[in-house]
């Protein structure tokens, strides 16, 4: 019998070939294409969740605040140095980090890509004099804590190496925030004198400083306020200043040279100029109530999504000016997060794409910067009142 060996053949593995690789190649690139959307809508939806969850903590601290605090104030004013005092002792993000509530600084808007507001500049830009935004009985919080005229931010030249390391220090201790806050929570009402039978907002002072208005808003404003807590307006997403505020020389670790900065709180009350075609703001000494029948506000029929709302018959529909808030966080429609007096989150949507929320002013269609494009009502009162105060009723303070 005649033997035979068979080969055996080992099979060697081989690579890929290049029409694999392409065919590999082409399906990941379809799942990146797939994936990529989902992926960026997950990242939008959590960096919204992360601001809604910042403005909660922010909430709760300051009704912790409040119930410690001897007037029971959400908060000892606003984040402002030349109108409120310094930021080390005075302002909400002073008050949550003091109370061990919150470090606002490390809880910031996630999506409005600003390193601060406009408080930075004038902590930069002030001389330890420039208190002008303070009535005198207060005007020594200027000077107070780190802010003080011996060693402190005051001691230190304006626009000076010395001034921005002493910035970068307030920041990293905490002393800072990229939220605006409404002018309900920082000034809550304004002022007015009698005169000769008629009432008038406060002579010489706005309504945006301490000398034009009542100051922070406490428990009982919101409680006495015929509105519901959850439509009173307190923090949002800040926007870039109004007119165009930019950084004006570099902080270590923060803010470069020509960096937009936001808007520290809302404007307060103003009406629609039709002659200037400008939002126009409170002045001091407007006659409120006259002896002849003249009102403002308390007669207004707000604006809503169904209705231009009506003005008075002072013939001027008085709102919040509100360009403080703008609308960061991107999605089929960009959107702005709103905290309330009761602490609950609201998202509201820009519907024209300006940036801005407009409670109703009645704005000729226009593409300016700065301003609201058009009379489209996106801050409806029954949902985010805007009213020029809480109870909307006119009583003398003088």
């Amino acid at each position: 019998m005649r033997l035979t060996r068979r080969r055996q053949f080992v099979k060697h593995p081989q690579g890929f070939t290049i029409l694999e690789v392409v065919v590999l190649l082409a399906i990941g690139a379809l799942f990146a294409i797939y994936l990529a959307p989902a992926l960026s809508t997950s990242r939008k939806a959590s960096r919204i969740a992360q601001c809604k969850n910042n403005l909660r903590q922010i909430g709760i601290g300051m009704h912790v605040f409040a119930e410690s605090d001897p007037r029971h104030r959400l908060c000892s004013g606003a984040y402002d140095w030349r109108r409120d005092g310094c930021p080390s002792k005075y302002g909400w993000p002073a008050d949550l980090l003091h109370i061990g509530a919150a470090s606002v600084q490390t809880m910031q808007c996630t999506e409005n890509g600003l390193q601060g507001v406009e408080t930075l500049n004038d902590l930069l830009m002030a001389a330890g004099t420039d208190s002008g935004g303070l009535p005198p009985n207060l005007v020594s919080r200027f000077t107070e804590d780190r802010c003080n005229a011996d060693e402190g931010l005051a001691f230190t030249l304006p626009d000076s190496a010395e001034r921005a390391d002493q910035i970068a220090e307030f920041l990293n201790l905490g002393y800072g925030t990229n939220y605006c806050s409404s002018w309900f929570l920082v000034r809550t009402k304004i002022l007015t004198d009698m005169q000769g039978g008629d009432m008038h907002a406060v002579q010489d002072w706005p309504a945006t400083s301490l000398g034009g208005a009542f100051g922070p808003l406490d428990i009982d404003a919101i409680e006495s306020s015929p509105l519901p807590a959850g439509n009173i307006p307190i923090l949002g997403c800040a926007g870039p200043r109004i007119g165009g505020a930019t950084f004006d020389r570099a902080i270590p670790g923060y803010p470069r040279i020509g960096e937009s900065l936001g808007q520290t709180f809302n404007d307060g009350p103003a009406y629609w100029d039709a002659e200037t075609s400008n939002v126009t703001l409170l002045q001091p000494g407007t006659l409120l109530n006259s002896t002849t029948g003249i009102v403002a506000w308390e007669d207004d029929a707000l604006p809503d999504s169904s209705s231009d709302g009506d003005a008075g018959s002072d013939g001027r529909l008085w709102l919040q000016d509100t360009r403080g808030w703008f609308a960061a966080h991107a999605g089929s429609r960009r959107s702005c997060n709103i905290m309330m007096a009761d602490g609950s989150v609201k998202a509201l949507t820009d519907l024209n794409g300006d940036g801005y929320l407009n409670p109703g002013f009645r704005v000729v269609e226009r593409d300016d910067q700065d301003r609201y494009r058009d009379g489209i009502v996106e801050l409806n009162p029954f949902e985010v009142y805007c009213g020029p105060t809480l109870s909307r009723r006119l009583h003398p303070d003088r």
